[in-house]
């Protein structure tokens, strides 16, 4: 540790009531999360309430150190990690303050999980909308900030439009509540952030209102686009998808919907991913909450994952999901006719739910492919009108020919918001830079088809530095935006907003992993396999036994890939794990335990490497 490190970790410790960890095995276990980058941080914070926030803000603006705010490390564009402070929200901000059943709102602190939450809404008959497939694990801080969506946003929208007040603490450290606001009052900082904010958007507004995209939703760039209403400005709204880089968040007031007594799921099979496409719009006539896409190349890998879905799957080739919320019975009969499928199945409640398990461990569960491409996220979040599904997704399929990738190719048809998985050989470097060609070639059909690069997984490190020449001159403004909240650049730097020069691949994590052959620790060759299989996706902490007794990182499945990872990288020392008997232990209860095997849709195979450690 550094002298400078150690100052500021001592200076944290005697501000803040929570933990401060300064550690090397701190830093390597938060120094990635779901995403395919790495970037090792100063040191963690876990604040024990929004008091922790506005010191350890304040000490950071005085001393210009970046902070990053971090939920469940679910996010898949590198947006929860970062080099200055990291604040994780799970460890003590994580409680559900308030809930009125008549007005059909929740306040959360931002480490509650949708889950958890979810599971207390039901006993009032109510639910939060949103629902990503990530649910049951990512936190609602992470949700606002990158303004997530989800299989049901067709109904609900995206997180965005059922979020009404937002508690933050601003660059100064000053608590401030978003909502709709104006005119501006004189003498605090909010004041002057909204005055600069409405300055923005009054004096850009015609370019604003021809650069907004024609697609259903939208989390790339700052929501400028509908916030403005004469002298007041939605500041909750354009919060929402702004990646922590304006303001820390610590309470939100949720808006909450009746759950639906009753759902019921179709899955419709067709020959080709087209064919799919082209049922798209007449589907959407008839009202469903739900409308998922799965490419036949995904449907196989699906298979492969999960053979038994093939009994729901029906003949090989593409399907959609379709799913009503209250419908009556002929529904089931008006799709069948509208759709044109080539099998039809109505999978039981029983089933239905294990269906919409399968579909979201997709992801995930594309770690399982066999051979050198691994998953990446290049291009894997446009979102267009949704009469223009089949034409992004044949434009797609045409440029993955002309570079010669093979992908997986699934989302939410339904709202437009279509992920591309792409598997590229990360190790090779003409191959990572081809793979960035291939992206820019994505993004500029998707800008002359109005679309937007991110639907609902936000911008991070990961289509940064694409931003400037599809926004164009919106640019600019996001620019201005930035300086307005964060003059001195301390909210998560590097997200939304690249520096000039900047390609993300020099901070990805997937290219590193399978470079052993040059560690020093040649002990940990032999568990190599199953250390680069995890990608971080945080299910491991609605399963793993230890984590649920003990909810910190240091206890989750992924905490363990990281810090042996480190250690083969020779960021630690193999030692610092050799010789600590609580990681021990743990990985002992893993040889027990056993569930990573039949639970993580990545195939990580925690047992295999608690027994390859325990013989070092």
């Amino acid at each position: 540790m550094t002298d400078f490190a150690a100052a500021v970790r001592n200076d944290l410790r005697r501000l803040v009531k929570g933990e401060v960890h300064f550690d090397d095995r701190a830093r390597a276990m938060y120094s990635t999360a779901a995403c395919a980058f790495e970037m090792e941080p100063l040191g963690v914070v876990a604040p024990k309430h929004a008091r922790d926030v506005v010191r350890v803000v304040q000490y950071c603006r005085r001393h210009f150190i970046a902070i990053t705010g971090r939920g469940a490390g679910s996010s898949v564009a590198g947006q929860a990690i970062g080099p200055g402070i990291i604040l994780d929200f799970t460890r003590h901000m994580n409680r559900v303050t308030a809930v009125d059943r008549r007005a059909r709102t929740a306040r959360v602190q931002p480490g509650v999980v949708l889950g958890r939450l979810n599971r207390r809404l039901a006993r009032e008959g109510l639910m939060f909308g949103p629902d990503p497939s990530s649910g049951a694990f990512c936190t609602l801080g992470g949700m606002v900030n990158t303004n997530a969506g989800g299989a049901h946003s067709l109904k609900f929208g995206t997180t965005r439009d059922c979020v009404t007040r937002l508690k933050v603490v601003l660059d100064d450290g000053e608590d401030a509540v978003l909502e709709r606001a104006g005119p501006p009052k004189r003498g605090t900082r909010l004041g002057e952030i909204l005055a600069g904010t409405l300055g923005l958007l009054r004096g850009f507004s015609a370019a604003i209102s021809e650069a907004a995209p024609d697609a259903p939703k939208n989390s790339s760039g700052y929501h400028l686009f509908d916030v403005l209403h004469g002298r007041q400005a939605d500041l909750h709204r354009l919060y929402c998808g702004s990646e922590g880089t304006l303001a820390l968040l610590t309470e939100a007031t949720l808006s909450l919907a009746p759950t639906p007594k009753r759902r019921t799921l179709a899955v419709l099979g067709y020959e080709t991913g087209e064919a799919a496409c082209d049922s798209v719009q007449s589907i959407l006539r008839l009202g469903p909450s739900a409308l998922e896409f799965v490419d036949d190349s995904t449907a196989r890998l699906l298979l492969s994952y999960a053979p038994e879905a093939a009994r729901w799957l029906g003949p090989p080739g593409a399907f959609l999901l379709v799913e009503f919320d209250d419908a009556p019975p002929r529904r089931l009969a008006d799709l069948k006719r509208a759709a044109h499928p080539r099998s039809f199945l109505t999978p039981s409640p029983k089933e239905a739910a294990e269906v919409w398990r399968i579909r979201k461990a997709v992801s995930p569960a594309l770690e399982r492919r066999p051979g050198r491409g691994r998953s990446t996220r290049v291009n894997e979040d446009v979102c267009v009108h949704p009469s223009r599904v089949g034409e992004y997704v044949a434009l797609v399929k045409r440029l993955q020919k002309k570079y010669g990738y093979e992908a997986a190719i699934f989302g939410h048809a339904g709202s437009g918001n279509i992920h591309v998985n792409l598997f590229v050989d990360t190790r090779d470097v003409n191959e990572l830079e081809r793979s960035q060609v291939l992206a820019l070639e994505v993004y500029r059909s998707v800008k002359e088809m109005r679309g937007t690069m991110s639907g609902e997984h936000g911008d991070g490190m990961l289509r940064a530095p694409y931003m400037r020449e599809f926004w164009g001159d919106l640019y600019g403004i996001f620019d201005a935006l930035k300086s307005v909240f964060d003059p001195a650049g301390i909210f998560n730097p590097g997200k939304k907003l690249a520096p000039k020069g900047y390609r993300y691949s020099q901070d990805m994590r997937i290219g590193l992993r399978p470079a052993f052959t040059d560690s020093h620790v040649a002990k940990l060759i032999p568990i190599e396999q199953h250390l680069h299989r995890c990608n971080g996706c945080a299910k491991c902490h609605t399963y793993c036994p230890l984590y649920l007794e003990e909810p910190e990182e240091f206890s989750s499945p992924r905490a363990k890939v990281n810090l042996l990872m480190a250690a083969a990288q020779n960021r630690i020392e193999l030692e610092e794990l050799t010789g600590d008997r609580r990681f021990r232990k743990h990985l002992q209860a893993c040889i027990r335990c056993r569930k990573c095997l039949t639970e993580c849709p990545a195939g990580t195979d925690l047992p295999s490497i608690a027994e390859g450690f325990r013989s070092l």
